[in-house]
């Protein structure tokens, strides 16, 4: 019944962050449909392929955040987590730093790629009015450390509480599942995660260890 559960609660979440840009995409082909203006059949356009274009992001970044394709053995670039990321907050109020370098082609667990995204991803929803998230992982794999700077970044009492293994699967509901779920990936990858919200400006979030490289 948990995995039942977990997983219901996770769908209700891709399933409501895709509701805007569907929408969206519903409404362009309407309004396509209806219009003769050649200048608002244009405008139609650019809706639809901008609705499109962030349908797409999204469903690319939640693949590799919450998806198990290829099985628990897949390993994924750091480069095409790092790329997804950038995707999903493109042209969002959160603006991300994560300059991966010479680790580009680096292929990691897609558990630890899971781990990384997901911890990026509560970073973003720690700043409601927007700001940076800066992106730091250690070459060897020894851990990673995800600044988000911007006013009022908080973590909300619920999603600590999530965060912290404190929260029972049965009280989650589609928003909170999501740093339970963080929680879940860093104990099955023997990691632990920090939390430092002490100041309305900046929440840090670091997890250690993520993945041992190879000799």
């Amino acid at each position: 019944m948990s995995d039942f559960l977990l997983a219901a609660l996770i769908s209700s979440r891709i399933c409501h962050d895709l509701t805007g840009p569907v929408g969206a995409v519903s409404n362009g082909v309407e309004l396509l449909a209806e219009e003769s203006d050649p200048t608002m059949r244009e405008q139609s356009l650019e809706l639809l392929a901008f609705s499109a274009g962030e349908t797409s992001r999204r469903l690319q970044f939640y693949r590799l955040c919450f998806g198990a394709a290829g099985g628990p053995d897949a390993v994924t670039s750091l480069g095409e987590a790092q790329r997804a990321a950038e995707g999903f907050f493109e042209g969002r109020k959160q603006v991300l730093n994560w300059p991966v370098g010479p680790l580009e082609a680096l292929r990691i667990p897609q558990s630890a790629i899971q781990l990384v995204l997901n911890l990026v991803l509560l970073a973003g929803e720690s700043l409601p009015r927007g700001g940076q998230i800066d992106v730091e992982l250690a070459p060897d794999g020894s851990g990673i450390s995800i600044r988000a700077s911007g006013r009022n970044a908080t973590l909300r009492e619920d999603d600590l509480a999530a965060l912290s293994g404190q929260t029972n699967l049965e009280s989650l509901d589609a928003r909170t599942v999501q740093p339970w779920f963080s929680a879940a990936i860093a104990r099955e990858n023997g990691a632990a995660i920090t939390v430092d919200n002490s100041t309305n400006e900046q929440v840090l979030l670091q997890a250690s260890p993520l993945f041992a490289l190879s000799d």
